[in-house]
């Protein structure tokens, strides 16, 4: 069958939902206390519960000081028509939560025809649940929209306290959630400063990354100034088994920035700022390489070498000449400081004995970038061997001369 599309976001996320304080069949939750609120976050297990939250109605309760349940609220997902958005950029992520729970409802209601039809569609709800999901953990309120979270205001300060939520319908089979919550104020933490790469034109910034964040935004800021800029639009959200993130900014070479990045958790809380790394763009392009190189013996007993003259236009710094004998060996620089852009030729004398001669010929631009290239000689054999020391002539009777 032909596969149906969706325009969502174009990474594959997988469930960002963190392993509940006591997580049962249907259902996965956790809590967190702010001192003036308490938050109850869960999700479903599977596709099947997930669509369930959004058609039923749930129930949230707490233990009172006599062991009690006492309902707070009963709750239901909010339609989209009642989300009351506008296109403001400020919503942007909104604005996707209800274009997905829109194809959500409608993928969930298409009729299929044998099991490779049906198969396709749960595909499709699947990943339209993993992305409302992602959006659920970016934004409160697209978590309470799909009947994903509750705030109780003015918790307890100095006990522990209980909650409940299980399902008021009874055509839904649900199992209770429990939430067994300390009065421990919520702390933001800080995240430490990414690696930093310098290329050309860009800085490559990598981290590695924690499960318990949903998703990480980029911030850039001038050298001291203080005013830190989100430069991804879109959340950097961690792939399956992936241990670290990458983002690359283009920048111009030179100019400096520092870099920061900050995480985003399931409630929505973002880290504090972090540490931050000071990086910039650099010229990593190297110089053209010298053409024309060639090697000439001189009846003198000289090397010669030779090459074309070229214009220095890529901020070339100068030329620099290695030689070596052997091939695996490194080469030897010939001279200390390198020959300006206008030399075209150099002569070295020949050693007494050695034949093979290797050439590197190098060119260095002012940022340190090089390029090179390579000849080889193997000098004609024009030394006599050496005469032969010892030699005597001896006659015997019959007149033979035997030379040793």
């Amino acid at each position: 069958m032909k596969r149906r599309n969706f325009l969502l976001f174009t990474f594959i996320i997988t469930s960002s939902f963190l392993k509940g304080q006591n997580d049962t069949v249907f259902l996965t939750g956790t809590s967190r206390f702010y001192g003036d609120s308490l938050v109850l976050r869960w999700n479903g297990r599977t596709l099947q519960s997930f669509n369930a939250l959004q058609k039923i109605p749930l129930v949230v309760e707490t233990l009172n000081p006599v062991g009690r349940w006492v309902q707070l609220a009963q709750q239901n997902a909010v339609q989209v028509n009642r989300w009351y958005l506008n296109k403001s950029p400020a919503l942007r992520n909104r604005l996707l939560a209800a274009g997905l729970l829109q194809q959500f409802q409608t993928e969930s209601k298409r009729p299929v025809n044998g099991d490779e039809e049906l198969q396709q569609r749960q595909e499709n709800l699947k990943y339209l649940w993993l992305n409302l999901s992602l959006t659920a953990d970016l934004d409160a309120f697209v978590a309470e929209a799909c009947n994903l979270r509750h705030t109780i205001l003015n918790p307890p300060q100095n006990s522990v306290s209980q909650y409940r939520i299980f399902s008021a319908h009874p055509l839904y089979f649900s199992d209770t959630l429990f939430f067994v919550v300390a009065p421990q104020r919520f702390t933001a933490e800080s995240l430490p400063a990414p690696a930093a790469t310098e290329q050309d034109g860009a800085v490559s910034l990598r981290w590695k990354t924690d499960r318990s964040y949903t998703a990480y935004y980029v911030e850039k800021a001038a050298p001291g100034s203080g005013t830190w800029t989100r430069i991804n639009t879109a959340p950097l959200v961690i792939p399956a088994g992936q241990q670290e993130l990458f983002y690359t900014d283009s920048v111009q070479n030179y100019v400096p920035s520092e870099y920061r990045i900050s995480g985003i958790d399931l409630f929505g809380d973002a880290t504090l700022p972090g540490a931050a790394v000071k990086a910039m763009g650099r010229d990593r392009t190297p110089p053209p390489v010298l053409s024309g190189f060639r090697l000439k013996e001189t009846p003198d007993n000289h090397i010669v070498l030779s090459w074309d003259k070229s214009l220095p236009l890529n901020g070339e710094a100068g030329i620099a000449i290695g030689m070596k004998h052997e091939g695996p060996d490194a080469y030897i620089p010939l001279f200390n400081k390198l020959k300006p852009m206008t030399t075209t030729s150099f002569t070295i004398p020949v050693k007494p004995g050695i034949s093979n001669y290797y050439f590197v010929l190098q060119v260095f631009d002012t940022a340190g970038n090089s390029s090179s290239s390579e000849a080889f000689i193997q000098l004609e054999d024009n030394t006599a061997p050496a005469k032969p020391e010892g030699l005597r002539a001896i006659v015997n009777d019959s007149g033979i001369v035997t030379l040793r």
